[in-house]
């Protein structure tokens, strides 16, 4: 496992979220971690789910991507996704013209995913490779 600075961070964050924390090995050259906590949302119907989001700055003008994992399975940022199997797992994928804006999947009763920056600085490469290194921290 690669070891960042982030790690330890988010942990103490991740500790009141009740499902595996991921945490991406590889991150962006040019980036810094900026923020890491743990939050709560409620689905269409009331019901309540647990999340987690690192966020990284890319550059000073509104270059922020993150990684986010959630125990809602299904939330609206997913519902026209195309979806492309690699390597066994399906990923499911986001796109903003011919850029991946979102890509994520799902491990076990766990929605995992990376979301670009709102100018899509990272390239499309740079985004499977967030998305594959993401290791346990448990």
């Amino acid at each position: 496992m690669v070891h960042t600075d982030g790690e330890g961070e988010v942990v103490k964050a991740a500790l009141g979220v009740p499902f595996k924390v991921l945490y991406p090995a590889y991150q962006t050259a040019p980036s810094s971690q900026v923020q890491t906590r743990p939050y709560d949302l409620r689905d269409e119907h009331g019901g309540l789910h647990q999340a987690y989001v690192i966020v990284w700055q890319q550059n000073g003008i509104d270059g922020y991507y993150d990684f986010e994992g959630t125990n809602w399975l299904n939330p609206p940022l997913f519902a026209h996704a195309h979806e492309r199997v690699l390597h066994g797992r399906k990923y499911l994928l986001v796109y903003d013209g011919s850029h991946i804006h979102v890509l994520g999947w799902r491990e076990g009763k766990v929605l995992y995913w990376v979301t670009n920056t709102l100018l899509e600085d990272l390239s499309n490469d740079q985004m499977w490779v967030v998305a594959k290194t993401a290791q346990s921290l448990h």
